[in-house]
């Protein structure tokens, strides 16, 4: 009886293999792979633009790689390697990005009056506005 009671418990738990199965059409891999093909078309579409621009590729990291495929036809990237050294440089910088604010807001939060220092400084160099890229040259101590 106590089992017969404890079975539609048991069925509702989730199973979990320990094998990480990507190739298989489970509902969390339909969900990556639709988010993977995105993100490529997405990404894909960026470097063709690029690529049939007149102007050059642009002066940034994209186009210092595509511009290094171009001079090394033989050698170069394919797109897909491409579309990956974009996906690394972008989730690595996001990572490294909530890294370096958490650890800003810890340091912060355990020196109130380096905090208040700051907080004063926002506000007389900029008043109520809302802090922007041209602001930041304007700061002495967040530069600090």
């Amino acid at each position: 009886m106590c089992i017969e009671k404890q079975r539609p418990c048991l069925l509702a738990i989730p199973i979990h293999f320990p094998l990480q199965c990507s190739y298989l059409p489970t509902e969390a891999n339909i969900k990556r792979w639709k988010l993977d093909w995105k993100l490529r078309s997405i990404l894909g579409s960026i470097i063709k633009s690029r690529l049939s621009s007149k102007e050059g590729y642009g002066n940034d990291l994209l186009g210092l790689m595509i511009e290094s495929t171009q001079k090394q036809e033989s050698a170069g990237l394919s797109m897909n390697e491409i579309i990956d050294e974009c996906k690394t440089f972008f989730f690595a910088g996001h990572e490294t990005t909530s890294h370096l604010l958490t650890w800003t807001i810890f340091l912060l939060s355990t020196n109130p009056e380096w905090q208040e220092k700051l907080r004063d400084e926002v506000m007389r160099e900029c008043g109520v506005e809302t802090p922007n890229a041209d602001n930041l040259t304007k700061f002495k101590l967040v530069r600090l």
